[in-house]
């Protein structure tokens, strides 16, 4: 692997050997996608890849980059540009969660999760998906009584918050005064000083934060989910599938 930190394996993230039990072999080509393409022009020539130009977000379906796989003899077919399909909108609920069953963190990322969440003790978590005060979907005070209706959270209790990191704090004002709220900054240094050497960039720091909060998130007592978040989605698939998604969490808990 190339010694840089502007970049990183995914297998850092994902478990590929798990992954691909679900019949596709994954592997981990630890380069940049710029020296890759270099690299497979140099050794097969220019016309062994393809470029697909993707003008717009959602403009390529399921069905439409499987044909694009299944018709093309090119050694590399690059899809270049805002490439995020709506999965959600293409596949079956079955066919979805036949895809999902497939998809682990790796053992690093697992471990550290899982380590994080048992120096919480027993604790709760909530998951408020917004950037300030102007996006929160309910106010802080609606949002509280929710909290304390359900039964599940009692005033005083330990509450592990999820959330952007520029979320506006003042909107967390009510939940800091009825419990003892916990959030990414309020963690341990030493399990911070593992997750810096796990991804040295500060920049891949912070966006790989939202990966091991869903662990931690999988390992609390009760969570709030948010019903129109898929990363909410994520953690609830992972919390009601433990044994296969998080099998460290019975090694420390």
């Amino acid at each position: 692997m190339r010694e840089t930190r502007s970049f990183f394996p995914m297998d850092r993230i994902l478990d590929f050997e798990y992954m691909s039990n679900y019949g596709t072999r994954i592997i981990p080509l630890n380069i940049t996608l710029t020296d890759l393409i270099s690299k497979v022009a140099k050794e097969y020539g220019e016309s062994s890849i393809k470029t697909v130009v993707v003008k717009r977000r959602y403009e390529h379906k399921e069905k439409n980059v499987l044909d694009s796989l299944a018709r093309s003899k090119r050694k590399l077919l690059y899809f270049k540009g805002d490439f995020q399909p709506k999965y959600y909108k293409q596949y079956t609920e079955k066919k979805t969660l036949q895809v999902r069953k497939y998809i682990r963190f790796s053992k690093l990322v697992r471990v550290l999760g899982t380590k994080i969440a048992a120096t919480l003790g027993n604790f709760n978590a909530i998951y408020v998906p917004f950037l300030s005060e102007k996006y929160a979907y309910t106010s802080p005070h609606e949002y509280y009584e929710k909290l304390t209706k359900s039964g599940k959270y009692p005033q005083g209790s330990r509450l592990y918050v999820a959330t952007e990191p520029k979320a506006n704090n003042t909107w967390f004002s009510v939940i800091r005064q009825n419990y003892d709220t916990i959030f990414w900054k309020d963690l341990p240094k030493k399990l911070s000083d593992q997750w810096r050497l796990l991804f040295p960039s500060s920049q891949l720091r912070r966006d790989m934060i939202g990966i091991l909060e869903q662990v931690i998130l999988s390992c609390a007592d009760n969570y709030r989910s948010n019903e129109v978040s898929y990363f909410s989605e994520f953690v609830e698939f992972m919390r009601n599938t433990l044994p296969e998604s998080l099998p460290e969490l019975y090694d420390v808990r």
